[in-house]
């Protein structure tokens, strides 16, 4: 049994560093990419198209928004201002301690 999770302790090592790799060598392309780009917009500069922003996701991903999401509709003020109270009763009405 121990074997068996050394032997997933290295894949999972070894996927790793292989991912690590790859987004090196995509890095490495992203400025091999924007350099040509900048070359023939020197040589041509009609030649390179405007680059398109990519268009933006509406799914709710990021942590930001999926918190966003689910204090839809609640009164966070007053939860906040609630939390203060409470803590300036239990410190005896002096929060600067």
């Amino acid at each position: 049994m121990v074997s068996v999770v050394e032997e997933l302790r290295a894949k999972l090592l070894e996927l790793d560093a292989r991912i690590k790799a790859a987004k090196a060598e995509i890095a490495i392309m992203d400025m091999q990419q924007a350099a040509v780009q900048t070359v023939i917009g020197v040589v041509d500069p009609e030649a390179i198209s405007p680059v398109v922003p990519k268009a933006r996701s509406s799914d709710r991903s990021t942590p930001g928004r999926r918190v966003t999401d689910l204090l839809k509709g609640r009164n966070v003020r007053g939860g906040v201002l609630e939390g203060v109270a409470y803590a300036k009763i239990r410190s005896g009405g002096n929060l600067s301690q």
